[in-house]
């Protein structure tokens, strides 16, 4: 499908955040418990939780695929590991960016 749509267009980075399924599926569930009710800017009321209602094998079947892009594609894809604080990811993200772009 990507061939079709993109042809040999690939980005030049793409960073994988990677974090404990079980961690990342209830985090997102309290985000949307924490906004439930609350509205889009369309107005609409947020449906964000769609996702999370998948099972942990789904999602363990999804970080699989992508671990495995990164392993087939390690010049390309950087992994990350999004385990600790906000800042530190970001700090960890934007080491990755300067090594790309060699600054």
């Amino acid at each position: 499908m990507h061939e079709i749509l993109c042809g040999n267009l690939q980005p030049d980075l793409t960073i994988l955040l990677d974090n404990d399924v079980a961690f990342s599926v209830e985090r997102a569930r309290r985000r949307n418990q924490k906004h439930k009710g609350s509205k889009t800017e369309k107005g609409a009321a947020r449906d964000e939780n769609r996702f999370e209602q998948e099972n942990r094998a789904f999602f363990g079947r999804v970080r699989h695929a992508y671990l495995a892009i990164a392993d087939r594609e390690p010049q390309r894809v950087q992994l990350v590991n999004a385990r600790g604080t906000p800042n530190e990811t970001h700090a960890i993200i934007m080491e990755v960016v300067r090594k790309k772009l060699k600054i």
